[in-house]
């Protein structure tokens, strides 16, 4: 019987978690988490220049979409479009998988709404527990494409512990307490477990079309739309105004290619490490990353205190405890 790639129930056999693979995954994951905590820089100095968090993004995932289309020109590219195509016509894949990028757009939206209102700190707390408590369900149920995976304490136990980790970090900006964060903070959870469903979904594509850069193609067509779609509706409402791209340095504008190496790499290390750990390692290459670009900057070096050291170094502590707890824990067998 054919399996569903786009259900539930594993689509890889049963492996050893320690292999060769699996290191090469969390090292490779770590590098992701940089990537993303670079783009947020980007991101940043771009919003400056457009006047909204959300052109950014929509910029973002419209040059890197220009990017990877550029890229179908290579014929393996097109070869994995082809083959995802059949694996829908087969029904190895549900058509909701496609729309991964549907959920990055989301956790864009849901950072441009929060963030004002609540401040990066407490989003940062939502975020961290909407996505590893979505990636303990996705994993559970077997959602992503390296089957289902149980909810042990000690996976638990390293949630919990990152968690602490960035609200250790953050804790120094938190400032702000009341109703008025109620509805701000349910958006970061939310947008935390979309960018957990999008690791799933691009994962399982990934498997169908045996090629990152048609997955990611797929995903950034979608992200694109939506996001487009959203300023253009802000737009015409008079919510928000239409960007000015010009006078922006020239690093501002390679977002787009760092969002293809973030997901183009999660969607290949997925299916080794379950979307928990490529979670928790990409959170923790992210916290790194911010870290040394916050040492680089003279401005932001003031910034670095004991404390905020410490919520590092337990999320990376964290990171640790759930790779060394998918060694020991085999993973389901395949039905």
């Amino acid at each position: 019987m054919a399996r569903r790639i786009g259900h539930t129930g594993p689509v890889t056999p049963a492996r050893p978690a320690l292999s060769g693979a699996f290191l090469l995954s969390c090292a490779t994951a770590l590098l992701g988490g940089m990537a993303l905590a670079a783009q947020s820089r980007v991101n940043g100095r771009m919003a400056g220049h457009a006047g909204d968090a959300l052109w950014a993004a929509a910029f973002t995932f419209a040059s890197g979409w220009a990017l990877l289309t550029l890229g179908l020109l290579m014929r393996t590219s097109r070869e994995g479009l082809v083959k995802t195509y059949r694996a829908f016509r087969a029904q190895h894949l549900r058509a909701w998988v496609f729309f991964s990028g549907f959920f990055g757009a989301s956790w864009v939206t849901a950072q441009a709404f929060a963030v004002p209102l609540a401040g990066v700190a407490l989003f940062m707390i939502g975020a961290v527990g909407g996505q590893t408590g979505a990636a303990l369900l996705i994993d559970k149920f077997g959602l992503g494409p390296a089957g289902r995976r149980h909810v042990t304490l000690s996976r638990v136990g390293a949630v919990l512990l990152a968690l602490a980790g960035v609200s250790l970090a953050v804790s120094g900006r938190l400032g702000m307490t009341g109703p008025t964060v109620v509805v701000p903070v349910l958006a970061a959870i939310a947008g935390g477990a979309a960018i957990a469903m999008s690791a799933a979904y691009n994962g399982r594509l990934n498997v169908a079309s045996r090629n990152f850069m048609a997955t990611t193609w797929i995903n950034f067509t979608w992200g694109t739309v939506a996001l487009v779609g959203i300023c253009i509706v802000r737009v015409l409402t008079g919510s928000m105004t239409w960007p000015t791209w010009g006078g922006a340095p020239w690093w501002a504008y390679l977002a787009g290619l760092l969002g293809i190496l973030y997901v183009a790499n999660s969607s290949v290390v997925v299916r080794y490490l379950g979307v928990l750990l490529l979670m928790l390692m990409t959170l923790a290459g992210q916290m790194t990353g911010a870290l040394l670009f916050d040492l680089l900057d003279p401005v932001t070096r003031a910034y670095l205190t004991p404390v905020l050291l410490a919520g590092v170094a337990v999320t990376l502590v964290a990171a640790a405890w759930a790779a060394y707890a998918a060694t020991k824990a085999p993973l389901e067998p395949t039905h």
